[in-house]
């Protein structure tokens, strides 16, 4: 559904996963960019602590975060969320361009 661009229907599904099987990272994960999708970018942040807090360590949930930051305006926290990212994968093409966005919008 996600990859459908059915984001409101992903979310139903990835509910229904949790709630036979609550925690896991790929739920939450899909979840959060799901609710990226939707512009619910608080919702989203809430979803990205959880997988953070699953103890995984992906460069990936780190962008994610910075995008939630940029699209609340939030410039400063974006920016070190982006470079743990980059921390964890240097190479992460999503990372560097989410920084060089990250550079446009606080040059603006």
């Amino acid at each position: 559904m996600q990859r459908l661009d059915e984001s409101s229907a992903a979310i139903e599904c990835f509910d229904k996963v949790e709630s036979i099987r609550a925690g896991l990272f790929e739920t939450l994960n899909n979840t959060s960019i799901s609710l990226i999708a939707l512009g619910d970018f608080t919702g989203a942040l809430t979803y990205v602590d959880r997988c953070l807090s699953t103890g995984l360590v992906k460069g990936s949930v780190y962008v994610l975060r910075s995008l939630c930051f940029l699209a609340l305006d939030r410039i400063d926290e974006g920016l070190f969320y982006i470079e743990i990212a980059l921390e964890l994968d240097p190479q992460s093409k999503p990372a560097l361009e989410l920084r060089e966005a990250f550079n446009r919008a606080a040059i603006a």
